[in-house]
C-alpha cells in the first residue's frame, strides 16, 4: 500500500507542476488528484499488481469523479454514465464481461437518450402542447 500512496503523492505534485505550464484555458480541464489516481491504477494494471482491491478502489474513485464531471453538464445521464464506467472498470479488473449487462446498459442509454431527445425536441413540445390544449 505504501507504493500506491507514494505514487499518488509524487504524481500529484508532478501534475501540479505540469498544470502550471499549461495555458490558462486548459488548466480547468486538469485535476492533479484525478490524474495521479488514474495514472497510479493504470500503472498497477500494467505492472500486474496483485492486489486488485487497491486497483478497484482507485478505479471506483475515478468512476465517481468522471460521473460528477459529466453530470454537471448532462445531469440526466448520471445513472447511465455511472453504470457504464462501473461496468468498464469491473470488466478491466476481471478481464471479462457479462453480455447481459451490456444489453441492459445499452437499453438504459436508449431510454435515457429518448427521454433527453423528447424533452429537448421543439417539434415534439409543440405537438404535445397542441394535443394538451385541444
Amino acid at each position: 500500500m505504501i507504493t500506491v500512496v507514494v505514487s499518488i503523492i509524487v504524481l500529484f505534485f508532478v501534475l501540479l507542476g505540469v498544470k502550471e505550464l499549461l495555458p490558462a484555458r486548459f488548466k480547468k480541464f486538469v485535476c492533479a488528484l484525478c490524474g495521479a489516481v488514474v495514472l497510479t491504477w493504470l500503472g498497477l494494471l500494467f505492472a500486474s499488481y496483485s492486489d486488485t482491491v487497491v486497483i478497484a478502489l482507485l478505479m471506483g474513485g475515478s468512476v465517481v469523479g468522471i460521473t460528477y464531471v459529466v453530470s454537471e453538464k448532462f445531469p440526466l445521464f448520471r445513472l447511465p454514465v455511472f453504470l457504464t464506467l462501473l461496468f468498464v472498470a469491473y470488466s478491466v479488473i476481471k478481464l471479462s464481461f457479462d453480455a447481459r449487462s451490456v444489453v441492459l446498459i445499452v437499453l438504459l442509454w436508449v431510454l435515457f437518450t429518448a427521454v433527453f431527445l423528447y424533452k429537448n425536441n421543439k417539434l415534439i413540445e409543440k405537438i404535445v402542447a397542441c394535443c394538451r390544449n385541444w
